[in-house]
């Protein structure tokens, strides 16, 4: 009998960790600045067919800062404690993602905000209007989907 990690082919992973994250409204977000001191914060996301990451944030955080000093995240989508079996081996995706800006001219721009507002209702309209407001793509490089205890795979 094959194990769990010999029956998980690649494109198995792929698929079981999009379901997963896919379930998911919003996502945790690690930065760090120039400096190198750290910011956990979290968004609101909307995602393309292509498997890049949107968020719309204020200017005025400290993540929208650190993406434009250094043009990376990393994302984090992680099961409900009351959901996991055991605390120490919760389900987990983890992307290191590289960001960049969306400009408010671009056709992407209100392609993407429309998404938003399927998504999350007319309060996204407020936020299109509040010129702090800006739009990130976030694109993955790589990938970690744990699925338990010695179950961690790139993706």
């Amino acid at each position: 009998m094959l194990s769990r990690n010999q029956m998980m082919s690649d494109d198995f992973l792929r698929h079981e960790a999009h379901e997963f994250q896919s379930a998911f409204r919003s996502v945790l977000m690690a930065t760090v600045n120039q400096d190198g001191v750290p910011e956990a914060s979290y968004a609101p996301y909307v995602m393309d067919d292509d498997g890049r990451y949107y968020v719309l944030v204020s200017g005025l955080a400290r993540h929208t800062r650190d993406f434009q000093e250094t043009g990376h995240v990393s994302l984090q989508f992680i099961e409900n404690e009351d959901a996991a079996q055991n605390l120490f081996a919760r389900r987990r995706l983890t992307l290191l993602c590289d960001v960049s800006v969306i400009p408010r001219t671009s056709p992407v721009h209100e392609e993407i905000l429309e998404h938003f507002t399927q998504r999350f209702g007319r309060f996204v309209n407020t936020l299109r209007g509040l010129p702090d407001f800006q739009l990130f793509r976030l694109t993955p490089r790589s990938g970690l989907y744990v699925c338990g205890f010695g179950q961690a795979f790139r993706v």
